[in-house]
């Protein structure tokens, strides 16, 4: 059994409560590096030659000549097109850079209207994180079984890869192509460098399988459900609020959180580092 642990503020609680996850698009991340390729084009000619292979783009230009007044058919559309292939890719080679600079503008919006990311870590020690997502050690931090059903969905949880250079997409790659298969599993699971004291693990969801509810401020949330075996110990923070501690402590109680440990984290008295110490179950 691996760990996977959730750094949240006092909503950690709904976690227990409610026993769902929040997945978020990621457009919502605190990266906007995040599922941004650096956009490429290294063969303008064959990009464009193959949008006009594809025949939903010949229907919508066909479609578009018919408004504009021609008369003739789709076969003779086509015909037309043909001698003219090598004028329209001299003329359209010139925007390739701008629609590649457009396409990694608009990568982030596209793609999270898709999928969502699940983002855990496999420390439950981190300073930083305690800081940033856990309200200052207000919050707590929940962990989970990796190997639970829960996360054995899709392709399941995987590290992140740190890396120094954005993750690159080239537009003239063939759709299907092994480059562009890679290109897929490295956008979801790299993350820049500066970030690797997370060592974070991720799972990606298509939006649409997931249960939804509006949020405060009117936004959509997406939230998996989840069962209260998969999760194995709670830790609060060293300045959770005594009202939190007793919330968790009671939520606790529920016959099927049996098995899970509970923990608060202490400032260390010598060293930058927490202890966790597990609480007696006479108090849960």
């Amino acid at each position: 059994m691996g760990f996977a642990y959730k750094y949240c503020n006092d909503h950690g609680l709904d976690i227990l409560t409610s026993l769902h996850l929040k997945i978020t698009p990621p457009n919502q991340f605190n990266d906007p590096f995040e599922f941004t390729p650096y956009v490429v084009c290294s063969n303008p000619a064959g990009r464009i030659k193959r949008f006009f292979k594809d025949k939903t783009n010949l229907r919508e230009l066909y479609i578009a000549k018919k408004n504009a007044g021609f008369t003739g058919n789709f076969r003779e559309f086509r015909k037309q097109l043909r001698p003219e292939m090598s004028r329209i890719i001299d003329s359209l080679a010139p925007d390739v850079p701008k629609v590649s600079l457009e396409t990694q503008l608009g990568s982030l919006d596209y793609i999270s209207k898709t999928y969502g990311v699940l983002c855990m870590s496999r420390r439950r020690d981190s300073l930083l994180m305690w800081g940033h997502y856990c309200d200052c050690y207000r919050g707590l931090v929940i962990g989970f079984d990796d190997q639970h059903e829960t996360f054995r969905g899709g392709d399941g949880l995987h590290p992140v890869k740190y890396v120094r250079q954005r993750v690159l997409f080239d537009s003239a790659w063939k759709q299907g192509s092994v480059e562009e298969r890679n290109f897929e599993n490295q956008i979801v699971f790299s993350k820049n460098e500066e970030w690797s004291y997370e060592e974070e693990v991720r799972q990606l969801f298509l939006l649409r399988r997931l249960n939804q509810k509006q949020l405060d401020g009117g936004k959509i949330g997406y939230f998996l459900p989840i069962q209260a075996a998969a999760i194995i110990s709670v830790t609060v923070g060293p300045r959770c609020s005594e009202k939190l501690y007793t919330a968790v402590q009671t939520a606790l109680r529920a016959p099927h959180f049996r098995h899970v440990e509970f923990n608060r984290a202490e400032l260390d008295e010598t060293e930058f580092k927490l202890s966790f110490i597990q609480q007696a179950s006479s108090r849960r």
